[in-house]
């Protein structure tokens, strides 16, 4: 015999043996015969290749002795044989004579596997030679092939087998099966429900002319569905991934469907059937085919041979992306025994992410998060979302390109319900992906999906506080309220006026008369004395002036004692007093405006709200936008810059009022009133397959510390400013000139009023001496 005549046969049994089988066989065959005797018995060994033996036990029987077919059929049915094989002729006989379904019933109750109608051959070397390859650019649908219960049976092992290498994975799948398939899905849920393994069925006639076929894809695509088992013709296999193709060509849900879902699909183990199924889906990422050997009606010996055999091969392929595109390559070999992987994964894709696809990502500045700068005419950005963006990508497998929002905002919502902004960039599905500090919120989780959050913060309101230092040539009256100080003038003149009339009418100054009494002059400046703790030249004689005087003194230590006491406290210590703390105290005074970004979750919940604080805020934004529409720029640089030049206070993120101070010296004010949480995530557009795969890289990174150092990279700098919550902030400083120019302004005073008695005085007594004169020269002739 040639050596091309044993290729095939090396080539297939040399796949059989990594099965670890050898090809051993006893195989019973039934004709019917032209010449005596009525039955005959032959016993023949066969060997082919040193690998294949076959045991054939044949029996004839003669042409006319057609009755005695029954009682063969028992006799051989009741030896150990594999398989029994008949020919076309005797099949027609036992159609005639005997029912086929009794006959079934005596061969199936035995060991006897399975009965054919085939040519049989009679020597050894055509049983050899009988061993040839299957036609494989002819079209089959396996359930046409070999009989109902073999290939069902077949089909549902290999299957339980896949799927029971996904059990770690495997929690629940769908399994969409045409009716012709209807037994061999039952077969499957059977045994897989055993697992506890959820499973969802879908059935119909035939897949091409189904309806509602779309409607169930998208049911798919809703429910989230993972794994899909597809028993179908080829055709409508084809058919069902390009319906899947053009379900997000439609939707525009890039890499939803296509990345999320793991199919596997049964078909022939024809050269045709790979190509079309290779070939019918251009964008899902993880297709499983297993390949089943085509059995047909009629076939080969050596097709039932090798379908009986325990070393029955079935092949699962999966398709890879390669230089030259897509392509089947094979995972694992299948049999009655074992699965034996090639060192790969059923779903290899899965590994690969997003198989370095090109994934748009819109972002907007805002520091520490983002920035963006001009390198040679080009944007370049960095910051923490961008080494998370760098992260994701390694992780994932996926390239990407950088663009702002064309409108600038982050995402506000507009009077027909439409967003702007990155929100409307996600909405409108123009880009993939948005690593951006972008908050989740109800409203937006309606048009769009989030991952996990990646950093958690909250709202509150900066401010510039009054400028103290306009102030400080107040500075000797701050320790004291101003109802005090009027208190104390008060006391002081009627205590001088208490003091003169006790010492004017007091009879002590009658019995001694040599001791004369406290004009009303001595008496005020010796009280003011006391205050000052100086105290006046000479203490009033009679008992009930010093008396008087005695308490006047208990009450200037007590006075003094409290205001050096307070003096100090101001002179050493800031005191930043704001103008309000909480969000009550903002909306009920009218000296502050306030804003806050425009299109952003702050501007879209104070517009919104009816009701409570935010509602007023909201109006005084309207209010404030009218005159001015600064209030909600879209840019934190103008915000800043009201800040700076006017009585503004501004909404937004802690983060960012703490890189602010840090910059400028601290000198600005955060309340102390926190809220409205901010839970910044990932976006993406509405039910993406991405949103799962992103959350599990976000939580990874978050418990992996790399998070952290990042977050110590670009926000070091905000953690140099040192501030307080509390309305009054106590710092000890070393004293200026600015903080005791009170002092000098009090001297200065006293100077000037010092220079303008004189001057008065000096005006007084030139008008007296000249008044003098005047009066002497009128009478000096009449003294001549």
């Amino acid at each position: 015999m040639a050596l091309t005549t044993y290729r095939p046969l090396l080539l297939l049994f040399g796949i059989q043996l990594i099965g670890g089988c050898n090809f051993s066989m006893n195989i019973g065959t039934l004709s019917l015969s032209e010449v005596p005797p009525p039955v005959s018995r032959t016993t023949l060994q066969i060997t082919c290749n040193s690998q294949i033996n076959l045991t054939v036990y044949s029996v004839a029987v003669q042409t006319g002795y057609q009755l005695l077919l029954y009682r063969e059929v028992r006799s051989i049915s009741k030896d150990h044989l594999d398989v029994i094989m008949i020919t076309d002729d005797v099949r027609r006989q036992l159609d005639i004579r005997i029912p086929m379904s009794f006959m079934g019933s005596v061969l199936h109750s035995n060991t006897v596997e399975n009965s054919v109608s085939v040519p049989l051959p009679d020597t050894e070397e055509e049983w050899c030679n009988a061993l040839v390859p299957v036609d494989t650019d002819t079209e089959y649908s396996l359930t046409q092939t070999e009989s109902g219960s073999s290939i069902g049976l077949r089909i549902s092992a290999a299957v339980v087998k896949v799927l029971l290498e996904l059990n770690d994975d495997l929690e629940g799948f769908l399994i969409m099966a045409e009716d012709e398939y209807a037994m061999v899905a039952d077969e499957i849920k059977g045994t897989i429900s055993t697992k506890g393994i959820k499973i969802t069925y879908l059935q119909n006639r035939n897949f091409t002319i189904d309806e509602t076929l779309m409607s169930n894809i998208e049911s798919i695509h809703r429910t989230r569905q993972k794994y899909i088992l597809v028993l179908a013709s080829v055709p409508s296999i084809k058919y069902i991934f390009q319906q899947v193709d053009r379900y997000e060509s439609r939707k525009g849900k890039k890499f939803t469907l296509s990345q999320s879902t793991r199919w596997l699909t049964v078909i022939p183990d024809t050269r045709s059937s790979r190509v079309i199924v290779q070939d019918a889906s251009k964008i899902i990422n993880n297709i499983a085919v297993i390949a089943m050997p085509v059995i047909r009606t009629k076939a080969t010996i050596r097709e039932h041979l090798l379908s009986l055999s325990p070393c029955h091969t079935s092949y699962l392929y999966t398709l890879l992306w390669k230089p030259e595109g897509r392509r089947l390559s094979l995972v694992a070999y299948l049999n009655n025994r074992c699965i034996r992987k090639t060192n790969r994964d059923i779903f290899p894709n899965v590994k690969f992410g997003l198989n370095n696809r090109t994934l748009k990502v819109v972002v907007n500045t805002y520091a520490p998060f983002i920035y963006k700068r001009m390198v040679n005419g080009e944007p370049e950005y960095n910051g923490l979302c961008i080494d998370l963006l760098i992260e994701l990508s390694r992780s994932m497998n996926f390239s990407y390109t950088i663009y702002l929002p064309p409108d600038g905002e982050w995402g506000g919502r507009t009077s027909n319900g439409n967003w702007t902004g990155i929100i409307g960039e996600l909405q409108y599905e123009n880009a993939d992906i948005s690593v951006a500090p972008l908050s989740s919120t109800s409203d937006r989780q309606e048009v769009a999906s989030f991952s996990y959050p990646f950093f958690i913060e909250y709202t509150s309101v900066i401010l510039k506080p009054p400028n103290e230092d306009e102030k400080k040539w107040m500075t000797f009256l701050k320790p004291f309220h101003q109802q005090v100080l009027i208190y104390v003038t008060v006391s002081l003149f009627v205590g001088t006026i208490v003091l003169f009339v006790v010492e004017k009418f007091n009879p002590f100054y009658r019995k001694h008369p040599n001791t004369p009494a406290q004009s009303f002059s001595d008496v005020f400046w010796y009280l003011y004395g006391a205050m000052l703790t100086q105290g006046g030249e000479k203490l009033p004689g009679s008992l009930a002036g010093r008396k008087f005087i005695s308490f006047w003194w208990l009450f200037c230590i007590m006075l003094v004692a409290i205001y050096s006491g307070n003096l100090m406290a101001f002179l050493t210590i800031n005191r930043v007093n704001v103008p309000f703390d909480t969000l009550a105290g903002m909306v009920n005074q009218d000296e502050y405006k306030w804003g806050t970004l425009g299109g952003t979750v702050w501007s879209t919940l104070f517009r919104s709200a009816d009701s409570g604080i935010y509602k007023a805020i909201g109006e005084g934004l309207t209010r404030f936008n009218a005159t001015d529409i600064g209030v909600l720029s879209i840019k934190t640089e103008d915000h800043f810059q009201k800040l700076y030049n006017e009585k503004y206070a501004y909404i937004a993120d802690m983060t960012s009022f703490q890189l602010l101070m840090s910059h400028h010296n601290c000198s600005f004010y955060i309340i102390k009133e926190r809220f409205l949480p901010l839970y910044y995530s990932i976006g993406l557009p509405l039910d993406s397959s991405l949103q799962d795969t992103v959350s599990t890289e976000i939580i990874r990174i978050t418990e992996s510390g790399i998070l952290a150092l990042w977050m110590n990279r670009w926000f070091r700098k905000v953690s140099l400013c040192a501030f307080s919550t509390s309305s009054s902030v106590a710092v000890a400083k070393i004293l200026s000139l600015i903080d005791v120019q009170a002092a000098f302004y009090v001297v200065c005073i006293g100077v000037a009023a010092s220079c303008f008695i004189l001057l008065a005085e000096r005006f007084i007594r030139a008008r007296c001496v000249k008044k003098i004169i005047t009066e002497m020269r009128k009478y000096a002739p009449n003294r001549q």
